[in-house]
Order: C-alpha cells, then structure tokens, then sequence
C-alpha cells in the first residue's frame, strides 16, 4: 500500500509461517492469517496441506529431510480462503526449531513478465545453440562446499554428483560425440576425467576466485582419444556452495603441435648455425643485428653484437644500405666490404645477402673471409 506504515515485521504484507521439524505448522503471521480467511482468536492453526498445494507440500516435507540451510526465491503455491490456488514465491530459512517460510504472491503484473522471460530464453539458446564456439555449463547436483581447504574442494569437484547443461552443437562436434547421442546426458567425467593435469586447472580457478580464463585441460573425445582444450571459468556459488561451473572451450592441440614444431625448428636451426664456421647475422628492417651466431660474436666483436647497428658493426656508414640494395635486386653475388675485427684490425670479408622467412625486412647475412689470391693464382687466372 502506498504510503503505508509498519511498526512490527508482523505486520508487513509478507506471508509468514514456522513449521517445526516434524512438519507441523506452529505459527503463521496476521498476514498469512488474513490470506487464509482464519478468525484472529483461531485455536487451531492449518495443516500444510491446508495452506498449500499437493506438490509443494511434498517439497516442503523433502526439505525437512535435506541439509540445506536456506533456499532463496523457490515458487510455491498457496490455497487462500477460497480455496484458489496462487503463485508465490518463498524464501525459507532454518531455525533451531524448525523453518520460517517467508512468501511475496506473485501479481497479475509480475505474471505478465513471463512471456518476455520466455522469449529471452528463447533468444539466448539458439545464440547459444548456433554458436560455432563450444558453450558448456556442469550443474552440481551435490553441490561443492567451498569453504573446505582446497584439496577437499578438488575433490569434490571430480566426485560429487554433477550432469552437463545447455551444452551446445560445437560442444557435440569438438568432442566428437556421436549422431543420435545427446552431449548433455553423458557422465561428466566421460570428457572432463580426473587427471593430475585438470587437478591442477581446478586448483588454479579456485585461487582465482572461480573466474578464470586460458585455462588448459586434457579432456577426452567420445573415443577417449585425448585433447588439448583452453577453458574459460565461470561459477554460481550460493550459500558457501559450488552449484554451476559454465563457459566456452577450445581446441588448442594444433596450435600447440605447430608451436612444438616451430620451437623443434628453431632448436635446429641454433645447433646448425652454431656449428657453422662462418659468421651469420639477422638484420632488422631498419639495420640492427637481431641474432647473430657464435662464430659471428668472434669474428666482428668481443662484445656481444644483438642491438647494435650493422653500420657500427661494419664501420662504414652505408654498409646496410648496400646489403639492402643488393637483396632488393636479389643479387647473390658476393658482396666484397672491409670491416674490423674483434680486434679492431680491419679484414676484408666477402658477404652474400637475403630476404628472411620471417617479418618483413629483415635481412639474412652470410659472411667468409675475403682471402688475397697469391701471385700465381693470379697469373693463371
């Protein structure tokens, strides 16, 4: 009512009711009184099955039973005086003694809002189901407590009762399951095993505060042929308790096979550079020395040679530009350059230049020493 007062919670248009463990109502409030249609001096107050209908009683009287401590916004239906049956919604508290049940009746205008909630859902699960990234979600049916030390959390991560929800189409492909089977009514544990390795990635999510993300797994496809996936985390937590795990996953196996194979490459190609005899330099676009192997550190500088300036190695200062103009025209000549020594004596070394493989502009140097042909050489040439 608007502008209404209240001095008492009594007195508030919430529907109240203490049950006691036996499931025996021993109070209800003036509101859920007047909602009944009982006379204010009543003797005997309503049975459960009096006040609500059959399916919510059995819920009620399930939850005596349970370990829960609360539950929030549960639905409800209440039979009022008239004995017509009305949507509520309840939030139910444990006591020493019993349950408080504490019920707002759902409106004729809160009712409204289910259409629109309806195509919300609708909305959200074809994105979701069309995706062409793999959505998953783990409903914890045995929820996680959470306020156990950290190895008791992982597992009860791995061991507590759990199904997959609104898992989506790429989910069923990226895990090869086949046609016909639906990916939501598989054991959890069938793709999502208990391995040291996904110990670890659970391990990692809960000091991250249950929102993680590049999380790396090894699931397992239908077969059970291994997978190499990137998860990212999301949690409900209700109450100190793990409820729901959601988000989206990737196959990362490719990319961490091609990685492999780049870093195997490059482990090669440091052995054979390393074991060459002649200096070999990586130049930048703009001219400075990116790399350089051993036997180049030897023959041009006792420092190291990484971030100077070709032109100062060279001491020339259109040393680089003339490598440039040479890869340019794709000349494999050998270029003929003095430069000094590590010593600083000045040698003559023949050069031959190219475009790398790698980002644009850089520049391959090959080098050998530049040897004086004797006197008869030259007279037979």
């Amino acid at each position: 009512m608007p502008g209404a007062t209240y001095s008492s919670v009594s007195e508030l248009p919430v529907l109240i009711d203490h049950i006691d463990l036996e499931g025996a109502v021993v109070e209800v409030n003036p509101a859920q009184s007047q909602f009944l249609g009982l006379p204010p001096d009543a003797k005997k107050l309503p049975s459960l099955g009096d006040m609500y209908s059959a399916d919510s009683v059995e819920f009620l009287l399930d939850m005596l039973g349970g370990e829960a401590k609360s539950l929030s916004s549960v639905p409800l239906w209440m039979i009022d005086r008239d004995e017509v049956e009305h949507p509520v919604v309840a939030t139910i508290k444990r006591t020493e003694t019993g349950w408080l049940i504490y019920k707002l009746p759902l409106s004729a205008q809160a009712l409204s809002l289910h259409d629109e909630v309806v195509e919300r859902v609708e909305i959200l699960s074809g994105m979701i189901g069309e995706a062409r990234e793999a959505y998953w979600c783990i409903e914890f049916t045995e929820p996680v407590d959470v306020t156990r030390p950290e190895d008791a959390v992982i597992e009860q991560v791995f061991n507590n009762a759990a199904s997959w929800r609104a898992c989506n189409r790429a989910m069923a492909q990226l895990y090869s399951v086949p046609d016909g089977l639906d990916f939501n009514d598989q054991p959890v544990a069938r793709y999502f095993p208990d391995t040291p390795v996904n110990r670890e990635m659970v391990r990692d999510l809960i000091r991250a505060g249950y929102r993680l993300d590049g999380a790396v797994a090894i699931d397992q496809r239908h077969n059970g042929d291994a997978i190499l996936v990137e998860n990212d985390f999301r949690a409900r937590i209700s109450d100190g308790h793990l409820v729901r795990l959601w988000g989206t996953v990737r196959d990362i196996s490719a990319n961490r096979a091609r990685e492999q194979d780049l870093t195997d490459r490059a482990d090669k190609m440091r052995d054979i550079l390393g074991a060459l005899p002649d200096p070999v330099l990586l130049l930048s676009a703009d001219g400075f020395v990116l790399a350089a192997n051993p036997a180049a550190d030897e023959a041009f500088s006792s420092a190291n040679l990484l971030g100077r300036a070709f032109d100062d190695v060279a001491k020339t200062s259109s040393a680089f530009q003339t490598l440039r103009i040479a890869a340019l025209s794709r000349n494999t000549d050998e270029i003929a350059m003095t430069m000094p020594d590590a010593e600083g004596s000045p040698k003559g070394w023949l050069l031959r230049v190219a475009f790398s493989d790698g980002p644009g502009g850089q520049l391959v140097v090959t080098a050998r020493p530049h040897r004086s042909r004797s006197r008869k050489e030259r007279a037979v040439a």
